[in-house]
């Protein structure tokens, strides 16, 4: 005897299905709107060759609001950094107390608006905004009797003469009451790796908004190879290089001998 079966009901599965995913898009436009800040990059990758000369990191952006203050950061790749001290024994100067700075950026720089609200010192350091903020907390003492203070104005002074850390803030350029642009150069010798660019918004005086993009700094093509074997294959790098340089010096030998 056979039974009747009853049809899948694909139409209410799909009415199911469409509210569900218009409910979704729904909740996302109301987040979006939401936002208050939003920002975007020129392009999210520069890519270093043997002739890289320098870039420039162009951001973007937009607020709602034409009563807040905005702000930008960069942050290149962290790195443990050592800085040394010297210090005259028996007659002669050598590095004597060390002072650890746990994940610096190799890479740093921030562009403000005009408003009154960035000569708050302190809610830029609190906010991670300014110099200030960037060696905050990061040092690490073996000795205390140490004093950190003049390790770390050695390290931003060291930073500074390299262009890898700004002297002063840049400047926010508004295009008008909403839209606003800066750029951060990137010299030649800037390390490379993953970029983070975070955006502060400032409402009443107090950080109201924030958020967070990324750039990717690669190298490519010959030079991406010779620093890929430098430091994944080091054993075999020395040797190749200590090869070349004992056929180029015998090449020239050959070539002088010759009358």
């Amino acid at each position: 005897m056979r039974r009747n079966l009853k049809p899948v009901p694909y139409k209410a599965v799909g009415t199911v299905l469409f509210v569900f995913l218009m409910a979704l898009l729904g909740t996302g436009q109301a987040l979006a709107k939401s936002k208050v800040l939003s920002i975007e990059l020129a392009f999210d990758h520069i890519d270093v060759t043997s002739g890289f000369s320098g870039a420039q990191i162009e951001v973007f952006g937009h607020r709602r609001d034409k009563y807040t203050d905005v702000a930008i950061v960069v942050t290149g790749p962290e790195k443990n950094i050592t800085v040394w001290r010297k210090a005259r024994i028996l007659g002669a100067w050598i590095n004597r107390y060390a002072v650890r700075f746990r994940k610096m950026p190799l890479y740093y720089g921030y562009a403000v608006g005009d408003g009154e609200v960035f000569n708050d010192k302190q809610l830029m350091k609190s906010s991670g905004i300014g110099l200030d903020s960037l060696i905050a907390g990061k040092a690490e003492l073996k000795n205390p009797s140490i004093n950190a203070t003049n390790h770390e104005q050695a390290l931003i002074s060291s930073m500074q003469a390299e262009h890898v850390y700004p002297v002063e803030p840049l400047k926010i350029n508004y295009i008008n009451d909403y839209f606003f642009r800066t750029h951060f150069l990137l010299p030649a010798n800037a390390p490379t790796g993953t970029y983070k660019i975070r955006s502060f918004l400032f409402k009443e005086g107090k950080l109201a908004e924030t958020d967070i993009d990324t750039l990717k700094v690669e190298q490519v093509g010959l030079n991406a190879f010779i620093y890929g074997a430098a430091h994944k294959h080091e054993a075999l790098y020395g040797i190749f290089c200590v090869v070349l340089a004992l056929i180029s010096g015998w090449f020239v030998g050959i070539l002088r001998i010759r009358p």
